[in-house]
């Protein structure tokens, strides 16, 4: 009780439990910059309440065999700043408990869920409409997966506990999501917002019990979007001034 530690994995290391704690009656904490941390059952993410643990994904794969659970002590980052992103792989449940959304950093994250029947994904988010202010400070997701067929399933059935924002988004055909009455927002395919830029998306499989909805408000299009839409207002441009020119020299001729 009142311990702290540190555990560092990098460039090709392997790690592998059956169950991991980060913070247990303490205070914990992960870097992961690289290789592939494998836990075969629970991850956890400060404890019980009574225990505080941050997990740094900067680099590298985090392969959950059952669930991730946060505790309201926990906190998750991506630490998008000095790298390209992470991906987490998830066969059970996905639950955040944190309060404190500005501890907790996973938009350059990959999160795959492939749970079995009604995995559950609870980020704990508010409900802030359509609006891409809700991918700023509300535990959003850089890039969220729903798995759906597979050799041996017929398909994956998940479920939400909580509003969730999300810059890309694959629900993958054979994948069946029940919203649970809460709303699944995404920002569209191609889109930038906050320096981030949508380049996954499909929505292939099934949802119900609930909607999903596409982001506004703020959307800064993709560079190459904006050098053509320049084009466009330019080559109108040129077109209403031959216009003019025309119109003057007919006038001329009268």
């Amino acid at each position: 009780s009142g311990s702290s530690g540190t555990y560092n994995l990098s460039g090709t290391g392997q790690l592998s439990a059956s169950e991991e704690y980060i913070g247990y009656k303490g205070t914990g904490e992960f870097n992961q910059d690289g290789g592939v941390n494998t836990v075969g059952d629970t991850l956890y993410i400060g404890y019980d309440g009574d225990s505080s643990g941050v997990y740094n994904l900067r680099a590298g794969k985090l392969v959950v065999g059952e669930d991730i659970i946060i505790d309201e002590n926990g906190a998750f980052n991506d630490d998008g700043a000095t790298w390209a992103g992470g991906r987490i792989s998830v066969g059970g449940d996905f639950i955040n408990s944190s309060e404190s959304p500005e501890l907790f950093s996973m938009v350059h994250t990959t999160l795959d869920m492939w749970g079995d029947w009604g995995a559950i994904l609870d980020m704990n988010s508010v409900d802030m409409g359509a609006d891409c202010a809700g991918l700023v400070d509300n535990f959003a997701l850089g890039t969220l997966i729903f798995e759906g067929a597979s050799v041996g399933t017929p398909f994956f059935h998940h479920r939400l506990e909580s509003d969730v924002y999300t810059y890309g988004l694959v629900l993958n055909e054979g994948a069946f999501l029940d919203l649970n009455g809460h709303t699944l927002y995404y920002l569209p395919l191609g889109q930038t917002y906050n320096g981030i830029a949508t380049t996954t998306q499909c929505l292939g499989g099934t949802w119900y019990n609930g909607d999903i909805i596409p982001l506004s408000g703020n959307i800064i299009p993709e560079p190459g979007a904006i050098v053509l839409l320049g084009a466009g207002l330019f080559s109108l441009a040129g077109a209403l001034r031959r216009r003019i020119l025309k119109s003057q020299m007919d006038t001329d001729k009268r």
